[in-house]
């Protein structure tokens, strides 16, 4: 801000009391008319670009009424938003401590600076506490959500035949008719009133709209009623409602000051003309031409509205003209002025247009065309290096602007990618869609006895926030809890441990003493999820009668998280992996941090509820909580913005990004079904027709101007250099934005160009990312004669790179190298253990076998969980007919969860009901059973080992015969089954480590096919047939290709399947 109010130029202050009757020019009037007019009673309306002193008039008039003995209460300042109004406040403590030393701004109460909506809710807040009722509580956009869904759900509303009934219950319907509802609200439209308008217009949407709208009031005010605190509950439309009803009643103010006007939406301008009607001075000023919020309802003529209102009908108004601002670079300048030219003036004076500009032969302005995305992140990182090494421009003082908050977030991951820090916007979702607040929920929910934890769901977690483990851990985990639980397989056994608390686990105190073996100490590792989990349950239960804030607060406290997400989140990131980090660590925080707010408000307006009740609210939120938090900044990353987020800032350079056609501007018309946008433009605009042809055309033309404004407000805030990006290409081109920018620089008579050059240069140019110049540097390595002196220079820039900590640029990292390893997977003496399902994988292709032992498999899904619960139940009950399965299935499931399943579910659960029908059949026929789930380890030569467990085994007349049960839909073919390897395996194994008795062969029982009943393949006996031996061969063979130092890999009929085989050289996408 500037110490001093800049110079004016005043368009007129005499007589006539409407704005529009003052468009006389008067040049060179000293700053301190404005002030002499405010201090004259004379409301005053100051127009000016960014820059020229507009919020500093604000400050000075403000500390003036208060060096004159005004009271702070009665010295009003408004902004549009947060972040303005935190600036006009720094400003006034800046001059307050100037004049009277530190810590003056708090022994001296300060002017009441906010927003519209803040100063709203203070003055209803202080309403209540004067005539002794409780506070009230406003309504943020998630509860409004929740609302409208139950009220759409329950109340019987005649919807047009347009809208389909099924899009009732959708998200972004809901998103419509609160966009409707709040146009209403804010402009102080009843539910009646738009019932009329829809009658009179034939707009039966608003008809339909109107009995939402006033069931939606209703509901508001029946939950002021029955609060325990008995707060009215206010959304922001009924809270100016109440507010102009206090100011009405309410003594005057001594100064009313506004500034930024043109963000100020309907709801602020009906505060400010309710205070101005009383107010004893009044300044208002504007910059029409930089409206940054007109697609959140800001009113680029906001200012003309309050000076024409009836507020302000029986006073003489002031307009005034700021001259100089923008400490621009005059070329930059004049190119946002010509961009600005384009544009309604909205009220202001013509004098706002009519600053003179010089030509320029300078360099301030450039642009740039990628081919793509990654391009013009590489363009830009460029640039920022160019700034940084030629200019000395800082991080911190370079803007890139991008038009939509997504557009900001995918730039500055792309940005991150070639080296360059950078920050974007964080994107705003409903609490119950993070994972950390989603998995936190489940834990609540499992410790509390509110629902069991299923093992599929507790390795979510596990792999989640709250365990942060991956593959390898799991992997790991799973055989530790294997081996201390022999009677539970795969993710159950977990499950079992962590909710026994006497269950032992690897002792983490001893870890300090640093004589642990190594494993152990991964051990530890692995399991300190558990014990993490374990701690969190014991810590909630504890703190469950405490109320809902200290439970989440004891739930958090006992994971022992805090530091190391702390620490991970602040920490200098200096690798992609470290920043990767540092943004998950930030995002989890600022997610538990606003649920933690969400929680101590819901405690506030309902404290009697439960943990329950409050997650349940939560869950039904499908729009994000409304956040106050301020986020912290480090210094030298980049910052990615939208206009609307550099308003009121200044940087040395200001890059434009992503000017595609239907990127920016984007004319795309917006809120359709329930026309709310035509509702907002006929109650802005009453003389206008609501000819639906004719708004579509007026929606296009103001969405067109927003757009201009957005890129005029973003080119106002560099004052040395522009750059303006865009990618070319078959499927993107530059918007009509771009090529005007650049028209309009090239009449400035600017030669473009402080970055062409650094652009056009060939690979990898003079401000290259670090993989960039390590790659150019290794190409002209592998080119230059090996004994030259250019190959030693270049070798010593690698190494100094190295020493620099550029990881990437020692040789021994390049792929080019040398295996590391070249012996044979399974030397020779070692032993190759084998499960018999791995051996038909293990004869066809070796290699993927062992990728699949490594554990790259795909992802359990129903199909395997209903494997293996037909598998549980056919060890469990052996000779159990058909009936008795079903029965025992159904006592395993809840009777609840049968009714909520979805059709999928049931078509699931009938198919596993049909399964164990045919395996009782099957079993009923087959009573007499030797054994089940046998488990065996043979050896098969002297290096081979077979381990597994049989499924069935049943004694026949003349002996044993192995059976092993299949799920799948399709059958093996009689000729596979008679050659099949996991039945063989199964055969040689019993036939050489079991009793001795003759074998009869073996059977594969199908029960999940189509057929009516169980279908069976057999094996004959091993020994039997052409080539008794074929089962030695093929193991022996096995053995023999696994032990060599290149291991094979072979295409075969199951390569469409195969989970690893996309890293599989011989596999092609049409596989």
């Amino acid at each position: 801000m500037q110490e001093k109010p800049a110079g004016l130029r005043l368009a007129s202050m005499t007589a006539p009391s409407k704005l529009a009757n003052f468009t006389r020019d008067t040049p060179g009037v000293a700053a301190a008319h404005v002030l002499e007019c405010v201090g004259r009673g004379i409301p005053t309306f100051a127009y000016g670009p960014p820059r020229s002193g507009k919020s500093s008039l604000c400050a000075h008039a403000a500390w003036e009424a208060m060096r004159e003995g005004t009271q702070a209460r009665s010295v009003v300042l408004l902004a549009p938003t947060r972040e303005r109004a935190a600036l006009l406040r720094d400003e006034l403590s800046r001059r307050a401590m100037a004049a009277h030393g530190r810590g003056a701004e708090q022994r001296r109460e300060l002017p009441t600076i906010m927003t519209p909506l803040a100063y709203a809710f203070a003055l209803v807040s202080e309403e209540a506490a004067r005539n002794g009722r409780a506070q009230p509580s406003l309504v943020t956009g998630a509860d409004q959500d929740a609302l409208l869904e139950e009220l759409l759900a329950e109340i019987p509303t005649t919807w047009p035949e347009s809208i389909d009934p099924a899009a009732l219950s959708l998200a972004g319907f809901r998103a419509e008719l609160r966009d409707l509802v709040s146009r209403c609200t804010e402009r102080g439209m009843t539910p009646a009133q738009l019932a009329a308008l829809g009658v009179e217009f034939r707009r039966e949407e608003w008809q339909a709209a109107a009995s939402v709208f006033e069931s939606y009031l209703d509901s508001l005010a029946l939950e002021s009623t029955m609060a325990i605190d008995a707060g009215l509950r206010l959304d922001s439309g009924v809270l100016v409602d109440r507010a102009c009803a206090v100011i009405e009643a309410a003594d005057e103010v001594a100064l009313l000051a506004v500034d930024d006007a043109q963000d100020f939406t309907a709801s602020g301008v009906r505060i400010v003309t309710a205070l101005a009607s009383s107010a004893a001075r009044v300044l208002v000023t504007s910059s029409p031409d930089t409206t940054v919020e007109g697609f959140r309802g800001g009113m680029a003529d906001a200012a003309s509205r309050m000076a024409n209102s009836p507020a302000l009908a029986h006073r003489e108004c002031a307009s005034l003209v700021l001259d100089g601002g923008l400490d621009q670079h005059p070329a930059l300048a004049r190119v946002t002025a010509l961009l600005a030219s384009r544009l309604p003036l909205a009220g202001a004076p013509s004098a706002l247009r009519s600053a003179a500009h010089e030509e320029s032969t300078s360099e301030a302005f450039a642009f740039a065309l990628a081919a793509n995305d990654e391009g013009e992140a590489r363009d830009i990182a460029t640039a920022i290096r160019l700034l940084g090494a030629v200019h000395d421009v800082s991080r911190d003082d370079i803007a890139v602007v991008c038009r939509s908050a997504s557009a900001a977030r995918a730039l500055a991951e792309r940005l991150t990618r070639v080296g360059i820090d950078a920050e974007a916007p964080l994107r705003a979702n409903p609490l119950r869609d993070e994972p950390v607040i989603r998995d936190l929920f489940t834990i609540l929910a499992w410790a509390l006895g509110m629902q069991q934890l299923r093992a599929e769901r507790l390795v979510e977690i596990l792999r989640g926030p709250w365990g942060g483990m991956d593959d390898g851990m799991l992997r790991e985990l799973r055989r530790w809890a294997l081996a201390h639980d022999t009677h539970t397989l795969g993710d159950a056994a977990i499950l079992a441990i962590v909710e026994n608390t006497d269950a032992p686990l690897p002792d983490a105190t001893k870890e300090s003493d640093g004589t642990a073996h190594s494993r152990e100490r991964y051990l530890r590792a692995v399991t300190a999820p558990l014990r993490r989990l374990r701690r969190m349950r014991e810590a909630i239960v504890a703190a469950r009668e405490n109320g809902i804030l200290p439970l989440l607060w004891a739930a958090w406290e006992s994971s022992h998280l805090a530091t190391r997400w702390q620490n991970d989140a602040i920490a200098l990131a200096s690798t992609v992996q470290a920043r990767s980090r540092a943004k998950l660590a930030n995002s989890r925080l600022d997610s538990l941090g606003a649920l933690f707010t969400a929680a101590d408000r819901y405690e506030e307006r309902r404290g009697g509820d439960d943990i329950a009740v409050f997650m349940a609210h939560i869950e039904a939120q499908a729009v994000p909580e409304d956040s106050l938090s301020a986020r912290g900044r480090v210094s030298g990353i980049v910052r990615v913005l939208t206009p609307a987020a550099v308003a009121g800032e200044s940087f040395d350079t200001v890059i434009l990004a992503g000017l595609n056609e239907g990127a920016w501007p984007n004319l795309r018309l917006r809120s359709g079904i329930l026309g709310a946008a035509d509702l907002a433009l006929h109650l802005d605009n009453p003389g206008i027709a609501l000819n639906r042809a004719e708004l579509r055309a007026l929606r296009r033309s103001a969405n067109l101007n927003d757009e201009i404004r957005l890129a005029v407000a973003a080119l106002s805030r560099a004052r040395n250099r522009i750059l303006v990006t865009a990618v070319e290409s078959e499927d993107t081109a530059p918007s009509a934005l771009f090529r005007v920018l650049c028209n309009d620089a090239r009449s400035t008579g600017m030669p473009f160009g402080w970055v062409a050059s650094a652009l056009a240069s060939a690979n990898p140019g003079p401000f290259p990312e670090t993989r960039q110049l390590v790659a150019a540097l290794a190409r002209a390595l592998a080119v230059e004669p090996r004994e030259s002196p250019g190959r030693t220079h270049l070798a010593s820039l690698l190494a100094a790179l190295e020493r620099e900590g550029v990881e990437s640029a020692n040789p021994e990292t390049w792929y080019h190298q040398d295996l590391t390893r070249t012996d044979a997977p399974f030397p020779s003496g070692s032993t190759l253990t084998l499960s018999p399902s791995s051996l038909a994988t293990a004869s066809q292709c070796p290699r993927a076998f062992l990728l699949e032992s490594a554990g790259a498999r795909n992802p359990g899904g129903v199909a395997q969980e209903i494997g293996t619960l037909v598998h549980a139940l056919a060890e469990a009950h052996p000779k159990a007919g058909a009936a008795e399965l079903v029965a025992e299935f159904a006592k395993s499931e809840p009777a609840d969860d049968v009714e909520k399943q979805n059709w999928r579910t049931r078509a699931e659960r009938a198919r596993l009901i049909r399964m164990l029908e045919k395996l009782g059949a099957y079993q009923s026929a087959h009573q007499n059973v030797a054994a089940v789930e046998k488990r065996f380890s043979v050896a098969l030569g002297d290096g081979v080992e077979i381990r597994g467990s049989i499924d069935r085994i049943e004694r026949e007349t003349s002996g044993l015969r192995v059976v092993d049960y299949k799920t799948g839909k399709t059958a093996k073919s009689k000729t596979d089954a008679e050659r099949d390897p996991q039945l063989a395996a199964y055969q040689y194994a019993l036939a050489h480590g079991g009793s001795g008795e003759k074998l009869e062969g073996a059977s594969l029982v199908y029960v999940g096919t189509d057929a009516q009943s169980s279908a069976v393949r057999y094996q004959p006996a091993l020994g039997e047939g052409d080539d008794p031996e074929w089962f030695e061969k093929l193991v022996r063979d096995i053995d023999a290709r696994l032990r060599t130092a290149g291991v094979s890999l072979v295409r075969n009929p199951h390569c469409t399947v195969c989970p690893v085989k996309r890293s599989c050289p011989l596999y092609q996408e049409e596989m």
